[in-house]
């Protein structure tokens, strides 16, 4: 028997679990290749939860916002594959249940690197642990047809798709500069190592339904109970994917999700003698409400060495206004510049604002 028919038998006998984990995959990727704003409220991209579900919807999200690495429709193919083959294949060998609860274990634990990390899309982080089910698979695949083994086209195509996994990601992350040892390899690493105690614990039912498999045999499924708890668990988690990916593109659509603006500045940058007459005052006035903590992620000031230190402070006036005062009057061959963002109350996105007075 082939990989190919080992996975996909018969369209009525295709792995459910694996289906409907792919499914979640496209039903949230696809709406943030289209519309990248979304990345706000179905990605997780900080260092931390915004919201609630942002711990389950960043696991099938793709792409990094603002960046083409991981490029997100690259990233989305690839982790597809991945759950699609290796997790089909994982799944027909282990019975829904058990397959379930490896995924939830990777899951699991990816959710909670993730939480201490400091964000991450992607399936990677729970699908990896399919290469760890998989790879004695394709060891007694070896043994038992020996040369024959290379006439298989997916079996050649899955043993080298899995070495470029584990090996070759990290060797490309590298080559572009992020390090072997960077989240992304962390999060794949995290993923092999806690499938790995579910190899051991299944080691002898992993090979007795590889070789049922073998003479097309009824496996051992384990307990009805568990697959039927596995198969809800994921139609729920299509479910909740579906849910919150129509609640963005429903924002979308009313305009109530955009990147917030900055509508106005009072006086307009560059007007030193303006900033002085409105005794050092600047106001910046935001198109929607603005939560009141802000981040400055540079500030430049130089002064002429016979004029005291400038420094400055800041209030709000009201939720989506933002005042900042100068120490004092700032002179010619003098420059300020400071850039920093706010984010807005609904969907957590962030404003950014650069003053500028020289």
């Amino acid at each position: 028997m082939t990989l190919w028919k080992m996975i996909f038998p018969r369209w009525k006998d295709l792995p459910p679990v694996t289906m409907l984990l792919a499914l979640s995959c496209l039903v949230i990727s696809i709406p943030l290749l289209l519309w990248p704003l979304l990345y706000s409220i179905l990605g997780f991209n900080d260092g931390t939860v915004n919201y609630f579900w942002q711990a389950i919807t960043s696991s099938f999200a793709h792409g990094v916002p603002g960046s083409s690495t991981p490029a997100p429709f690259p990233h989305l193919v690839g982790n597809v594959l991945v759950i699609v083959l290796l997790g089909g294949l994982s799944e027909r060998a282990l019975g829904s249940g058990r397959f379930f609860v490896l995924t939830l274990a990777t899951l699991t634990t990816h959710t909670i690197w993730k939480i201490w990390y400091g964000g991450g899309n992607g399936a990677s982080g729970f699908c990896w642990g399919y290469v760890v089910i998989a790879a004695p698979i394709f060891f007694w695949e070896w043994q038992r047809r020996k040369k024959q083994v290379f006439k298989d086209p997916l079996y050649l195509f899955l043993v080298a798709f899995s070495a470029f996994m584990v090996f070759g990601v990290a060797a490309v992350m590298s080559i572009l500069g992020f390090g072997w040892w960077n989240g992304t390899n962390q999060a794949h690493v995290f993923s092999v190592l806690t499938a790995l105690p579910f190899v051991w614990l299944w080691r002898s039912l992993l090979h007795e339904n590889w070789q049922r498999l073998q003479n097309d045999s009824p496996i051992n499924r384990g307990r009805p109970l568990l697959n039927n708890a596995a198969l809800g668990a994921s139609i729920l988690i299509l479910v909740f994917n579906l849910t919150f990916a129509a609640i963005g593109v429903g924002a979308l659509a009313t305009g109530s999700l955009s990147e917030p603006q900055v509508v106005n500045i009072i006086p307009q940058n560059g007007e030193l003698e303006a900033l002085n007459e409105y005794e050092r005052q600047v106001t910046l006035r935001f198109d929607r409400p603005m939560q009141a903590e802000v981040q400055m992620e540079w500030v430049s000031i130089t002064w002429l060495d016979q004029v005291g230190k400038l420094d400055y402070a800041f209030h709000w006036e009201d939720t989506q206004t933002l005042v900042f005062v100068f120490s004092r009057d700032v002179y010619k061959g003098e420059s300020v510049l400071i850039h920093g963002n706010v984010r807005a109350i609904r969907w957590n996105m962030a404003a950014r604002f650069e003053i500028e007075y020289q």
